[in-house]
């Protein structure tokens, strides 16, 4: 009877080890591999060509204008925002790409560095599902 309980024990904890597992690999996974993930969850062909809009914030119109001098080099389309506030500026810079997650991560590197030369925030992508077929 003791072996079985102590089976039963390590049984448990063996499960409860494996159920935690996914949640820990979800936490420490990229911003863009979880979008991705939903991307694709939605319903979203992730071999095809999609359009992303990727949004940055800036504190003033001049910082926001000097930044998209450097989106439009990296061949974004953009279009520049009244903000939430006063000065504030938000750019919205769009671009047709395969959804990659080496790809986005990279340009989220340059995004995150354009917006801090301008005092300003990358805050992200966004993208809408391209089914099978289209």
């Amino acid at each position: 009877m003791k072996n079985i309980v102590k089976i039963l024990a390590i049984g448990l904890v063996a499960l409860t080890g494996v159920a935690r597992y996914p949640a820990a690999d979800a936490q420490q996974r990229s911003p863009d591999a979880q979008s991705l993930e939903k991307l694709a969850k939605s319903g979203s062909d992730l071999t095809k060509l999609h359009h992303f809009d990727f949004s940055l914030r800036f504190p003033t119109q001049l910082s926001a204008e000097r930044a998209e001098l450097e989106l439009v080099g990296l061949a974004f389309t953009t279009r520049i925002e009244r903000g939430k506030s006063g000065e504030e500026r938000v750019i919205q810079a769009s671009k047709t790409m395969f959804p990659v997650e080496s790809d986005l991560s990279g340009l989220r590197d340059k995004l995150d560095a354009i917006a801090a030369a301008g005092r300003g925030v990358y805050e992200g992508w966004q993208a809408r599902p391209v089914a099978a077929g289209k």
